[in-house]
Order: structure tokens, then C-alpha cells, then sequence
């Protein structure tokens, strides 16, 4: 594994926001006793805040979610993910390009907060609870997104007194949780070129279907994304992404919008990849 242990790393990505909706439990008991339910079966939610109010916050912090799952890998460790030496630099610089760009936003926010707890007041009426808000000055501590990067574990890093025969131990240890991330990232890319590639099948054998160009740029980006993923190197996975990258990526929307043979063309092409990424998943269980 000497080879993931200097290509992959481990990256951990932490977004906390405010919780614009919460229980009411008045509320619930009220609702209860007007209905003569039982209080234990009935909970009640509200929604503290307009949802226009940090929807922009919202938004960036949702947008750079979906980019950290897009250009990283499962690591069978819930909350940890593996990234590439390849992409951490893009990685690094886009993601302190969201960073900003929701500090941004809560800097924005603040100022009008107090304004948005007035209209909830009026907005909720009897449902309103002032000890529902935080203050001013502790709403921005209430926004955060961090991002940390660690080492993948090495048995050459080992440097531990015990006898010879516990160190063989944890060294065994080490190399089959190293194997373990290396097939569940592995497998993860394979699925992530399935679920592509079958997605683009189905819209372009539905002549009914809407072809949206991102149907398109997807493939495109998913190719891009492959190159820098695949750290074992894996001649199937390349191979398949350059099959992918010249068969189907290319095409542009617009023609295959206009064309019904070629729009069929390039779904029977997408399906026979989709049979063949389906056969190589089951050799891999196997």
C-alpha cells in the first residue's frame, strides 16, 4: 500500500449552522390535548426563522458539501474521506474560496437578524419564544465550516516499544485497514461511474425525456474527477474513463437533442458500458 499511503489523504470536512427549525413542546402538549392524543405521541416543530433569511448561507454551505463528496472518496470510516495529492491543492483553494464566500454571507446576515426576529415575533405570534435566540453577538459563532487534513496510517511510521511479536500484530493491523479503505475507495469510484453512466442511459433511451446539457458536463466532469481519483492506477478504471471521455462525453447536447439517431446511438453505447461496469463489479466481489 506504499503507493496510497503517498498519493491519498485523509479529509475531514465539519459544517455547523443554525437550526432554523425546532420542537416546541407547549405547542406539542396543546396540539395533543385539543386532539386527546397522548402527549408522547405528538411533536410539534416551528420554524424560528424565515427561510429567506439564510437561505444564501444555506446554499454555499450545501454547494460546498456536494464539491467534497464530488472530488473524494469513501473511506469506510463514517466523517472521514480520502482526496488525492493531485487534487488537494484544488481542493484547498475552492474550498477557502467557499469558506469566504459564507463569511461573507454571515457577515451580511447579522446586521438584519434583528429585523428577521421581529417578523418572526409577528410571524409566530403565541408560538414565539425569545429564549428561541440566540443573541447578536452569539449568532455568528452559530456558522462555521472547517476542513482537516490527516495522514493515511503507515507501518514504516510505527515507532512503538513493545516485543517483536505485538509489533507484527499492529503492523498486520495497520495493513489490512489500509486494504479495507483501499477496495471500499476503489469500489466507491466504480459506483460512481455506474450510477453516471446508467443515469445518462435512461434519459437518452427516453425519447420523451428532457436532455438538460448537464446530463453532458456531468460525464465530462465525472471523466476529469476519475483521472485524479484512480491512485492505484487501476487499468480497468482508466481504460473505462477513456471508453466514457471519447464515446459519450464528447457529444454535444444540442445535437443529440436534434438527431433521434444519434441520441439512440450513444444510449446503446451508454447501456453496453453499463453491462460491462455491471459484469467487471460482480468479478470484483466475486
Amino acid at each position: 500500500m506504499a503507493n496510497m499511503e503517498e498519493r491519498v489523504l485523509i479529509v475531514r470536512l465539519s459544517i455547523s449552522r443554525w437550526n432554523s427549525w425546532t420542537y416546541d413542546k407547549k405547542a406539542a402538549e396543546q396540539v395533543a390535548t385539543s386532539e386527546g392524543a397522548k402527549k408522547e405521541d405528538v411533536h410539534t416543530t416551528k420554524r424560528k426563522i424565515s427561510k429567506k433569511a439564510i437561505q444564501e448561507i444555506t446554499d454555499l454551505m450545501n454547494k460546498a458539501y456536494i464539491y467534497h463528496i464530488s472530488v473524494t472518496m469513501p473511506s469506510g470510516s463514517e466523517g472521514d474521506r480520502l482526496i488525492t495529492t493531485d487534487l488537494y491543492p484544488q481542493y484547498c483553494e475552492k474550498m477557502e474560496s467557499f469558506k469566504q464566500h459564507i463569511s461573507d454571507a454571515v457577515a451580511k446576515f447579522i446586521p438584519e437578524y434583528p429585523q428577521w426576529v421581529a417578523e418572526a415575533r409577528e410571524r409566530l405570534q403565541g408560538l414565539f419564544k425569545e429564549s428561541d435566540y440566540p443573541s447578536v453577538d452569539q449568532i455568528s459563532n452559530k456558522f462555521s465550516m472547517k476542513y482537516s487534513f490527516l495522514p493515511l496510517p503507515s507501518v514504516n511510521n510505527l515507532v512503538v516499544n513493545l516485543m517483536n511479536g505485538e509489533l507484527s500484530k499492529i503492523r498486520q493491523s495497520v495493513t489490512e485497514e489500509m486494504n479495507r479503505m483501499s477496495e471500499t475507495a476503489m469500489k466507491s469510484l466504480w459506483d460512481r461511474t455506474y450510477d453516471a453512466i446508467a443515469h445518462m442511459a435512461e434519459i437518452l433511451g427516453n425519447a420523451d425525456a428532457r436532455l438538460h446539457a448537464t446530463l453532458i458536463s456531468n460525464v465530462k466532469n465525472l471523466c476529469d474527477v476519475l483521472k485524479s481519483l484512480n491512485f492505484s492506477n487501476d487499468p480497468d478504471l482508466e481504460a473505462m474513463r477513456l471508453r466514457i471521455e471519447t464515446r459519450l462525453a464528447g457529444h454535444d447536447p444540442e445535437e443529440l437533442r436534434k438527431s433521434r439517431t444519434i441520441r439512440l446511438e450513444v444510449a446503446q453505447e451508454a447501456k453496453a458500458i453499463v453491462a460491462e461496469i455491471s459484469e467487471k463489479r460482480k468479478l470484483r466481489i466475486e
